[in-house]
């Protein structure tokens, strides 16, 4: 008996990671919520106004699109593929600027 319940356990886990993995569920509901938010889309243009750093990894990507976010822009980091680092690396150097200031006139077209 506790094999069975064992077994139904590790599938459930199992199911639940692979859901995560495809952005299906839960996490993609909250994504576009997040997308579909005002205060959301607000939030990342005032940081861009102010050139500050800006990561977007994974389905953050997301709700930088909806908020019509630069993405080619300096100090803007943006991926699509889930990789981690490779978002991490230039926004935690970009970090050490405090502001982005290249963006500064760019920056001042954005209404936020």
């Amino acid at each position: 008996m506790r094999k069975h319940c064992a077994a139904r356990r590790n599938h459930g886990f199992i199911a639940r990671a692979a859901n995560r993995r495809r952005d299906v569920g839960p996490r993609a509901q909250r994504i576009e919520t997040l997308a579909q938010s005002g205060d959301a889309r607000h939030f990342v243009l005032e940081a861009f106004r102010h050139p500050k750093a800006i990561a977007a990894p994974g389905a953050g990507k997301d709700v930088s699109s909806a908020a019509h976010l630069p993405a080619d822009a300096d100090g803007v980091s943006i991926s699509d593929d889930g990789k981690l680092d490779a978002v991490l690396k230039p926004f935690i150097e970009t970090l050490g600027q405090h502001r982005v200031w290249l963006r500064r006139r760019l920056a001042e077209s954005v209404h936020a």
